[in-house]
Formats: C-alpha cells, structure tokens, sequence
C-alpha cells in the first residue's frame, strides 16, 4: 500500500463504517500521508478478502493421481483463514510484506500462534519487501523463492503467496514466478496476473525493475 498524499487532504479520518475511506474527502486511505498505523490496520481488516485467487495450477509431475498443485495470490487473511488452508490444502506460504505484525498487532500474532498449531507441516517463507517507490528487489532470493514454489506445484501440493493486500508485493513475486517458469514477457505474465486477480498491480518501483530484470 503506497501513500502518496495525493488527496490533499490535510488529516485522514476513517468513515465510521468504511474503515479504508476518509469521511472528509471520501477518497481511500493509502491517497492520504496522515493515516496512523492503527488506521491501517482498521483499513486492511475492512477492506482485505478472507480468500485468495487462484492464478495458475500444475499437474503433479511426480505421481498419475491427476492431483494439481495450485498457486493462490492473496492479501493476509486468507494465511490466517483456517477454513481456507484446509480447503485448499495449502503447504507452503510465502508471506512479501514487512512489518506486518507490527502494523496489524497482537490480534494478528494470535492469528499466526494458531495457524502454527493447527497447521503444524505449513512450511512459511517471509521476504521483507517494503511497498513503496525505494524498495529494492533482491532478484536472488526471488529466484530461490520461486524454485521453491515451483518445486512444490510439481508435486500438487499448493502454494500461497501474500502480502496486506494482495496487490503489489504479492503480485511482483508471482509475476516474476511465472515470468521465470512460462518463459514469458514480464509484461505478459502481468496482464495474466491481473486478469486472474483484478486488483493485483505491483507499483511502478515493482514494475519497472521486473522490466529490467528482463532486459538483462
């Protein structure tokens, strides 16, 4: 979530039952520099989807059961939604935004204590990308990251990436995933993002050092 201050308004103050809007300007919260960190959260535990997309599938190459691993984009509820990891038999998730426990506090490390009890064998990666217009992006260890996932989409074990809310962090990595995989255009592998999840676009920063990438 970038802010940008474009709103011009001077302070944001949440809509009483629209937590991701301001009541002065109606316009949304990442438009306004002034947002505290307590209305972040109050605005991405509005306005985030407790499930996640599901953006490509992979037949299991390891075993003739036809079982497919299946790769899900999505903000940080569906991590924590039990309902959702049992339904879709998530194995490995790969969380891109830094400082969410600290943005989204102690309701949310409670969140994360119970997957982790409940979901013993979850496997969990954490790359700490901040969402703004300086981020860099550590190229090697998205390559790892997507070796990893690809390693368990081959055996139909699902995967779930993630970051608050699903629509720039997340969306870089699994563009690059599929740009990696599929041998595409960055450019390809974006609109094929966008098309699976209509919000899903990483910032310009993102996009114009995936392009570059690229090139080299």
């Amino acid at each position: 979530m970038v802010f940008t201050g474009s709103a011009g308004c001077p302070e944001f103050q949440p809509n009483k039952f629209k937590a991701d809007l301001c009541q002065i300007c109606t316009q949304k919260i990442q438009l306004h520099s002034s947002a505290s960190e307590e209305q972040v959260a109050r605005a991405l535990e509005y306005a985030v989807d407790t499930l996640a997309t599901p953006v490509y599938s992979h037949k299991n190459q390891h075993t003739a059961d036809g079982s497919e691993g299946i790769l899900y984009l999505g903000g940080y509820k569906p991590a924590v939604n039990p309902q959702f990891l049992q339904d879709t038999g998530i194995q490995f998730i790969v969380n891109t935004a830094a400082g969410l426990t600290r943005v989204l506090g102690p309701r949310y490390i409670k969140q994360l204590e119970k997957r982790s009890q409940q979901f013993p064998d979850i496997v969990v990666r954490n790359i700490n990308l901040q969402d703004d217009l300086i981020q860099k992006i550590d190229f090697k260890e998205f390559e790892e990251v997507s070796e990893q996932i690809q390693d368990y989409l081959e055996h139909g074990k699902s995967v779930l990436v993630h970051c608050a809310q699903g629509k720039s962090r997340s969306a870089a990595l699994v563009t690059f995933f599929l740009h990696k995989l599929l041998k595409i255009s960055m450019e390809e592998c974006l609109v094929h993002v966008n098309m699976k999840r209509r919000m899903a676009d990483p910032n310009t920063n993102f996009k114009q050092q995936l392009i570059q990438f690229e090139k080299r």
